[in-house]
């Protein structure tokens, strides 16, 4: 727990405890407030710091390494991280998220109403209004860091159930190193190349220069060359030519 807890969060419970404790010491000065307006920013402060310290909980080593916010980088679609999602995104996000509307709300009718328990004189109209809207820049960065996230883990979904219908492929076969570079193909784009039952006529494998056998199985580029599975799908995992003649492998 020690090895979790960033300077970060030290500045974040300071800044939030002190706000606390100015709100305590200001208490009495909103008995004639037409809302509860200190009521709701207590517990909203309240929330934030439970919200950091579920973080703080639930960060994993690997998120230390890599996201300040560990939370964010859940995987969606990995059974184990469910109740994770649930409290995060369907829970506290939402919540949070309606509160700050009602405070705003709130704070609206507490400067229109008589009297003015928020007055333009008064030092904790500037003090609610600077929370308000640092509760809408949160929501805001939190709402583009769902999103990002949720487009991130959708895609490497996809990748996944791609890369399992590639294997699919491989069977009776040792599979190759699966290494995708930036300039290869996506495992989408080599389960579409056709493959074919080739025989020693065929002729051999222009990356192993080993001749084809009877119902040896083969991928057949768009320029028609034809390698075994294993070779050729190991090279387009780097590159999107062909190897022998560099046609480009797209596909319509």
């Amino acid at each position: 727990m020690c090895q979790k807890f960033s300077c970060n969060d030290l500045f974040i419970f300071f800044a939030i405890s002190y706000s606390i404790l100015n709100l305590f010491i200001e208490w009495d000065n909103f008995t004639q407030c037409a809302r509860p307006i200190h009521c709701w920013l207590l517990i909203a402060l309240l929330g934030i710091l439970l919200y950091r310290v579920l973080v703080i909980i639930f960060k994993t080593d690997e998120d230390d390494d890599d996201d300040e916010m560990g939370i964010f980088k859940i995987n969606l679609f990995k059974s184990g991280y469910k109740a994770h999602t649930i409290i995060y995104v369907g829970i506290l996000y939402p919540l949070f998220t309606i509160w700050t509307l009602l405070g705003t709300v709130w704070y609206l009718e507490d400067t229109t109403v008589e009297p003015k328990c928020l007055s333009s004189e008064n030092s904790m109209d500037w003090y609610f209004l600077t929370w308000i809207i640092s509760f809408y820049a949160m929501t805001i960065i939190f709402t583009t860091i769902i999103l990002y996230s949720a487009i991130i883990n959708y895609r490497n979904y996809m990748f996944e159930q791609q890369f399992t219908s590639l294997l699919n492929q491989y069977e009776g076969l040792e599979a190759p190193d699966m290494r995708f570079g930036i300039n290869g193909l996506s495992p989408e784009q080599i389960i579409k190349l056709p493959i074919e039952t080739v025989n020693e006529n065929d002729g051999v494998c222009s990356i192993c220069l080993d001749g084809f056998i009877e119902q040896d199985k083969a991928r057949v580029m768009p320029c028609s060359h034809k390698y075994h599975i294993l070779c050729i799908d190991k090279w387009l995992m780097q590159h999107s030519s062909c190897p022998l003649c560099k046609v480009e492998c797209t596909l319509n």
